[in-house]
Protein backbone atom coordinates (compact mmCIF):
# COMPACT_ATOMS: atom_id res chain seq x y z
CA UNK A 1 0.00 0.00 0.00
CA UNK A 2 1.49 3.36 -1.00
CA UNK A 3 1.27 6.53 1.10
CA UNK A 4 -1.70 7.93 -0.84
CA UNK A 5 -3.63 4.73 -0.12
CA UNK A 6 -2.65 4.92 3.57
CA UNK A 7 -4.00 8.48 3.74
CA UNK A 8 -7.30 7.40 2.15
CA UNK A 9 -7.61 4.62 4.75
CA UNK A 10 -6.92 7.02 7.62
CA UNK A 11 -9.36 9.63 6.31
CA UNK A 12 -12.10 7.09 5.71
CA UNK A 13 -11.78 5.72 9.22
CA UNK A 14 -12.68 9.13 10.67
CA UNK A 15 -15.26 10.45 8.17
CA UNK A 16 -18.53 11.16 9.91
CA UNK A 17 -17.13 10.76 13.40
CA UNK A 18 -14.20 13.18 13.56
CA UNK A 19 -13.88 14.52 10.00
CA UNK A 20 -16.64 16.52 8.33
CA UNK A 21 -16.80 17.88 4.82
CA UNK A 22 -17.18 21.67 4.67
CA UNK A 23 -16.78 22.14 0.94
CA UNK A 24 -15.74 20.05 -2.05
CA UNK A 25 -14.99 21.04 -5.60
CA UNK A 26 -13.18 18.59 -7.86
CA UNK A 27 -9.55 18.66 -6.81
CA UNK A 28 -10.07 20.47 -3.50
CA UNK A 29 -11.47 19.40 -0.12
CA UNK A 30 -12.10 21.62 2.88
CA UNK A 31 -12.58 19.45 5.97
CA UNK A 32 -13.36 20.29 9.61
CA UNK A 33 -11.84 18.00 12.20
CA UNK A 34 -12.71 17.22 15.78
CA UNK A 35 -10.08 18.51 18.25
CA UNK A 36 -9.71 14.97 19.61
CA UNK A 37 -7.79 14.08 16.44
CA UNK A 38 -4.83 15.94 17.91
CA UNK A 39 -4.58 13.04 20.36
CA UNK A 40 -5.22 10.31 17.77
CA UNK A 41 -2.54 7.58 17.91
CA UNK A 42 -2.08 7.70 14.11
CA UNK A 43 -1.78 11.50 13.88
CA UNK A 44 2.01 11.57 13.76
CA UNK A 45 2.06 8.70 11.29
CA UNK A 46 -0.39 10.57 9.05
CA UNK A 47 1.65 13.78 9.22
CA UNK A 48 4.78 11.87 8.19
CA UNK A 49 2.97 10.79 5.01
CA UNK A 50 2.31 14.36 3.85
CA UNK A 51 5.65 15.02 2.09
CA UNK A 52 5.56 11.73 0.17
CA UNK A 53 2.02 11.99 -1.19
CA UNK A 54 1.57 12.01 -4.98
CA UNK A 55 -2.20 12.14 -5.48
CA UNK A 56 -2.93 14.41 -2.51
CA UNK A 57 -1.41 17.60 -1.19
CA UNK A 58 -2.13 18.91 2.29
CA UNK A 59 -2.32 22.63 1.54
CA UNK A 60 -3.28 24.13 4.86
CA UNK A 61 -3.93 22.93 8.39
CA UNK A 62 -5.57 25.52 10.61
CA UNK A 63 -5.59 24.38 14.22
CA UNK A 64 -7.58 27.47 15.31
CA UNK A 65 -10.51 26.77 13.00
CA UNK A 66 -9.92 23.02 13.19
CA UNK A 67 -9.85 22.62 9.44
CA UNK A 68 -7.64 21.30 6.70
CA UNK A 69 -7.55 21.98 2.96
CA UNK A 70 -6.50 19.06 0.79
CA UNK A 71 -5.87 19.25 -2.92
CA UNK A 72 -6.03 16.05 -4.93
CA UNK A 73 -5.35 15.01 -8.50
CA UNK A 74 -8.69 14.49 -10.27
CA UNK A 75 -6.93 12.40 -12.93
CA UNK A 76 -6.09 9.88 -10.20
CA UNK A 77 -8.88 10.22 -7.63
CA UNK A 78 -12.41 10.43 -9.09
CA UNK A 79 -14.27 13.38 -7.47
CA UNK A 80 -17.54 11.45 -7.42
CA UNK A 81 -15.94 8.85 -5.12
CA UNK A 82 -14.80 11.60 -2.74
CA UNK A 83 -18.39 12.91 -2.66
CA UNK A 84 -19.72 9.44 -1.90
CA UNK A 85 -17.13 8.84 0.82
CA UNK A 86 -18.47 11.77 2.83
CA UNK A 87 -22.17 10.93 2.51
CA UNK A 88 -22.34 7.15 2.78
CA UNK A 89 -23.22 5.81 6.21
CA UNK A 90 -23.10 2.05 5.65
CA UNK A 91 -19.64 0.69 6.62
CA UNK A 92 -19.70 -1.84 3.81
CA UNK A 93 -20.46 0.87 1.24
CA UNK A 94 -17.68 3.04 2.69
CA UNK A 95 -15.24 0.13 2.44
CA UNK A 96 -16.23 -0.39 -1.19
CA UNK A 97 -15.64 3.30 -1.99
CA UNK A 98 -12.24 3.23 -0.28
CA UNK A 99 -11.31 0.15 -2.31
CA UNK A 100 -12.33 1.91 -5.54
CA UNK A 101 -10.23 4.97 -4.65
CA UNK A 102 -7.24 2.78 -3.78
CA UNK A 103 -7.65 0.81 -7.01
CA UNK A 104 -7.68 4.05 -8.99
CA UNK A 105 -4.52 5.26 -7.22
CA UNK A 106 -2.79 1.90 -7.78
CA UNK A 107 -3.66 1.87 -11.48
CA UNK A 108 -2.29 5.37 -12.00
CA UNK A 109 0.84 4.62 -9.93
CA UNK A 110 1.43 1.49 -12.01
CA UNK A 111 1.28 3.51 -15.23
CA UNK A 112 3.86 5.98 -13.91
CA UNK A 113 6.29 3.14 -13.20
CA UNK A 114 5.96 1.61 -16.67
Amino acid sequence: MNDDEKLVTLLASEVGSRLFLVHHVPGRLHIKFDPSLAEHPDREQAEKLFPSLHSFEIRKINRWTKSVVIWYNVRVVPPELIDKLFVVSDPEDKENIVRQIKDSISRKAGRKQE
